[in-house]
């Protein structure tokens, strides 16, 4: 398919996927340069709005960018799009006909740079092609099943913004997350920010204080956990029944009540504390049965 402009593109109306030669493989070039490809599409800052079905199916994508004057996108849109997306735009949350923005497409990297107040529920579900995704630091919430079926990402990174997560924001995601938010209290598996994911290495960054009360509590997917430098209060049975390892680089708090340590009831089979601990707090480690291994000078 040959265009003279992208405008002139971006200004179709198609009436569904099948109307688009997109959808059926075809592959999208300018006049003035009639027979390469257009792999990267900069969306020209004179359209305004992404039409239904602009780009449905284009497959020969290797990335896309929305600038900052994108008011809305059409239904589909993006549907089967490849490569990586940099969107500059609020239209992230958009939904139409109860479909999310990002509905069917197969991009593999999604960088949002545009400074919106949360991810909304289910705005990423279901992208098994996603391996990575940037979360701007403005980010204060993060809703239902946001990221659910997401299995290809390999890291995930969560700001220190973020103070709510929906019920199961992370169901079937794998690999690692990076946590540099606090850790909200809950009641038990069910309710764990983490529940139904699949995370084999967990990392409380080192700007987190607090985990919460039953925090990970019932966690046993992860391999390891690691504990940034700053965390100085943990909740109750934050870690009960979890296992594996965990690697702590702060001093654990004290308790007066030995059910309330900063360990009780976890599972793992392997306690580190490292060379920065300065200090093991009265009760932190009662009911632990794993192996410890001590880096630091106890005092």
């Amino acid at each position: 398919v040959t265009v003279d402009t992208l405008e002139l593109w971006f200004g179709i109306d198609f009436g569904n996927e099948s109307a688009n030669p997109l959808y059926q493989g075809a592959k999208l070039c300018l006049n003035s340069n009639i027979g390469v490809t257009l792999t990267e599409i900069v969306v020209p800052n004179s359209v305004t709005e992404i039409r239904d079905y602009a780009l449905c199916g284009y497959q020969s994508l290797s990335s896309l960018k929305l600038h900052s004057k994108i008011a809305s996108v059409g239904k589909r849109a993006l549907y089967g799009c490849t490569g990586a997306l940099y969107i500059e735009s609020s239209v992230v949350n958009t939904k139409v006909d109860g479909e999310s923005l990002f509905y069917g497409s197969k991009f593999s990297k999604i960088v949002i740079d545009y400074p919106i107040l949360s991810i909304g529920d289910y705005t990423f579900a279901d992208m098994e092609c996603l391996t990575e995704v940037v979360i701007p630091k403005t980010v204060t919430r993060i809703g239902d099943s946001a990221f659910r079926g997401c299995s290809a990402i390999t890291a995930l990174e969560i700001p220190s913004s973020v103070v709510k997560f929906g019920v199961a924001p992370f169901e079937g995601c794998s690999g690692k997350i990076t946590l540099h938010c606090g850790i909200p209290d809950c009641n038990y598996t069910n309710e764990n920010f983490l529940y139904g994911a699949t995370f084999s290495e967990i990392v409380v960054g080192d700007s987190v204080t607090y985990i919460g009360r039953h925090g990970f509590y019932g966690y046993d997917k992860a391999k390891i956990f690691r504990l940034g430098s700053s965390v100085s209060a943990i909740g109750v049975e934050a870690f009960g029944g979890c296992t594996g390892e965990i690697v702590v680089a702060n001093s654990l708090p004290s308790s007066r009540v030995k059910t309330n340590g900063a360990l009780y009831g976890s599972k793992f089979s392997r306690v580190t504390l490292l060379s920065s601990v300065a200090t093991i707090g009265t009760n932190a480690l009662y009911g632990c049965e794993g192996e410890l291994v001590i880096e630091c000078n106890i005092p």
